[in-house]
């Protein structure tokens, strides 16, 4: 209970040094529900975010930009999910699956069709998921008290999984690129996560590898990209695993991860 008391008093101190006890609730605040949330000029920010965080990981035979003329076809579980592109950063506490929940979005599927009627490509990843929800680890039964969001029942916090690799996370995933490259057609990959995940097996299978992160609502910010009106301009602020070094960070002894901290391809 002391160390309760004085976390809990820390952060207190925090909150009035800042002054937040002596503003008015968040309710009566200048900017809460303006008429300009969620405006245009609001989505076009969120859209130059979404196009300057994308990593290429990978462009083989410079198969990236796509021609807007080509033949497409957008397939996988988060090509046309507004829901899954937002993770667990939504007002439901885990997370959604679909695109009901997020107003005024734009799916990456969405965004492609505006640009193209026709190409190749695999948008594949994670599924929400929100702190604990989310671990890799042993599923070793820890018990939780959850708290209000589920009113104060004890649960199990299961774990994602018990391991990174994609393909045991998310087997469906690979699934989908091998039936597309086995009738001869290229795969541009795009990976959502909310991490770095092993994904050698995915990678060897597509001709271009892209990581997405959990790009929100403005998915046509990726579309920009794939069709060469913007440049790749993203770098890892992570080095990225591999099946042999799943723990890896810059600095380490025998560094070898799959891409170095800072790796990021471009067109130019």
């Amino acid at each position: 209970n002391h160390r309760i008391d004085e976390a809990v008093r820390r952060i207190l101190s925090v909150k009035c040094a800042f002054g937040l006890f002596d503003k008015p609730r968040p309710a009566l605040r200048k900017w809460s529900n303006h008429t300009s949330f969620g405006c245009d000029e609001h989505r076009q920010v969120a859209r130059k975010a979404v196009r300057k965080s994308l990593v290429l990981l990978n462009n083989s035979n410079n198969i990236l930009p796509l021609k807007k003329n080509a033949r497409i076809l957008v397939a996988g579980k988060n090509a046309d999910n507004l829901g899954h592109q937002c993770g667990g950063f939504t007002v439901n506490w885990q997370g959604v699956s679909g695109n009901a929940e997020i107003v005024g979005g734009t799916s990456i599927w969405q965004g492609i069709k505006q640009v193209a009627e026709n190409a190749q490509l695999s948008v594949i990843g994670e599924t929400p998921y929100a702190e604990g929800m989310g671990d890799i680890r042993d599923d070793d039964k820890i018990i939780t008290e959850s708290g209000s969001q589920i009113n104060g029942q004890v649960k199990v916090l299961r774990a994602l999984g018990d391991s990174l690799e994609l393909n045991k996370l998310y087997p469906e995933d690979l699934q989908t690129i091998k039936n597309i490259t086995r009738k001869g057609v290229s795969v541009v990959a795009i990976l959502v996560s909310g991490r770095p995940l092993i994904i050698e097996q995915e990678l060897v299978t597509s001709s271009a590898f892209i990581a997405a992160w959990l790009p929100g609502s403005e998915g046509q910010g990726i579309s920009d990209v794939l069709f060469g009106d913007y440049d790749f301009s993203g770098k890892l602020s992570f080095s990225w695993p591999q099946l042999s070094q799943p723990k890896v960070n810059k600095g380490d002894k025998n560094y070898n991860p799959l891409f170095p901290y800072g790796f990021g391809l471009s067109y130019s």
